[in-house]
């Protein structure tokens, strides 16, 4: 007799005599809940890697902005050295240049006005004579010799005119600027006028004078010139 199944009772004689035929193993599914730490894990695992490459990254572009930043500084302190070299020759060229172009102009207008001095002893002593004949012949002095005072009148004019242009070249507060200012004085009180004669030795005393006392100055000059090359 079959056994009838669940829930009528299997008795022993039918289990004996019963064969249990599995055709395939029945699938076990085991249940045992969402698996949590399986993902933890995996996270951890994948946040480990991405967090080394970061920080090397990170680390890579520290050092890279570092050494920008230093290339740009070495950079700009060869810059304003380089700038500040070219200023300096620069303003020594421009200096140097200016003060040989001041001593030039010294020493020529020093030159021109010792030889407009004599010029003018000259053309005042003419002068002087042309004045002393009309006075003999009664005549008129300024309508006779008027050529010897238009003369006289401008060597006096180119004097004035070399005098003042010498004493702004110098520097009155040294003292060989000093001395050149009363030489040129000296000279041109002894130029003479109408009431007075030139004096021709005191002109050439204060000339000789002048001269050494321009070399002094100019040599002086000319020495800074060389300081600043």
């Amino acid at each position: 007799m079959a056994w009838q199944g669940i829930p009528f009772p299997l008795s022993e004689a039918l289990l004996s005599a019963t064969i249990l035929n599995v055709g395939k193993i029945p699938k076990v599914v085991v249940d045992s809940g969402f698996g949590w730490d399986s993902v933890v894990g995996s996270f951890i695992a994948g946040l480990i890697p991405a967090f080394i490459a970061w920080y090397s990254i990170k680390k890579n572009i520290s050092a890279l902005e570092k050494d920008r930043e230093n290339q740009q500084s070495s950079f700009d302190k060869d810059r304003n050295a380089q700038l500040d070299i070219a200023a300096k020759n620069l303003n020594a060229q421009v200096l140097s240049g200016n003060r040989q172009q001041w001593i030039n102009s010294l020493r020529d207008t020093s030159a021109e006005y010792l030889a407009a001095v004599h010029q003018l002893r000259k053309s005042r002593t003419i002068a002087r004579h042309c004045a002393h004949i009309s006075k003999k012949s009664n005549g008129d002095f300024f309508i006779e010799h008027r050529d010897a005072i238009e003369a006289m009148t401008s060597d006096a004019r180119i004097v004035d005119n070399l005098t003042f242009k010498i004493r702004l070249l110098i520097n009155p507060s040294e003292s060989e600027g000093a001395r050149i200012t009363e030489l040129l004085k000296g000279i041109n009180d002894c130029t003479g006028s109408f009431q007075e004669k030139p004096d021709r030795i005191k002109i050439t005393a204060y000339g000789e004078e002048l001269v050494l006392v321009m070399q002094k100055y100019l040599k002086q000059e000319w020495d800074r010139v060389k300081k600043i090359v």
